[in-house]
């Protein structure tokens, strides 16, 4: 309740409890849950390394649970941490990891995630073509699984991307009409 409200200190005790509760009960997927709570906590108050720690403290939790789905979502946690702080290539090799795993485990809706996370850094860093490429395989996709909102979403991202390499550069290109004397 506290997260939710913003009174993250509040909600930081809240979630340290739970965690020394769920190691002391051998209860993993409970520890996860904390942890990933608590890395959004330390995000959200700029604490960018120690929010690093538990999203790492969450997928080793994962990897000894053999839940490839939690590894993923941990991954995709720390690609958007690196993101958000800058470190693209960090947060690409995360993303990355993510979308193999996803592939990996035919979980659909993680590599729809992490499609879009590709997606959206390429766009970010300028690198049309890449993003193009990660929107068209995006909207594939989300057609397969019958996402509408997706699809929608990654056609819009295409037509910004298409107009953004093509129109854009052509309309620069084009001298300015003499001026009338």
């Amino acid at each position: 309740m506290q997260f939710a409200l913003g009174q993250l200190e509040e909600a930081e005790a809240v979630f340290r409890d739970i965690m020394a509760l769920a190691t002391a009960n051998g209860d993993p997927k409970l520890q996860v849950d904390a942890l990933e709570k608590s890395a959004r906590i330390f995000r959200d108050q700029g604490r960018m390394e120690e929010a690093l720690q538990f999203y790492q403290d969450m997928i080793g939790i994962a990897r000894t649970m053999s839940d490839l789905a939690l590894e993923e979502r941990g991954l995709e946690n720390i690609g958007n941490l690196y993101r958000q702080t800058g470190q693209t290539e960090e947060a690409l090799s995360h993303y990355q990891q993510a979308l193999e795993l996803s592939r990996r485990t035919e979980n659909q809706a993680g590599e729809l995630n992490a499609l879009e996370n590709i997606a959206k850094l390429y766009d970010g860093e300028g690198r049309l073509d890449d993003a193009l490429a990660a929107f068209q395989e995006m909207q594939t996709l989300a057609r397969t699984l019958g996402d509408v909102d997706k699809d929608k979403y990654t056609a819009i991202g295409e037509s910004d991307r298409m107009t953004l390499k093509f129109v854009k550069p052509a309309a620069q290109a084009t001298p300015p009409a003499p001026s009338a004397q």
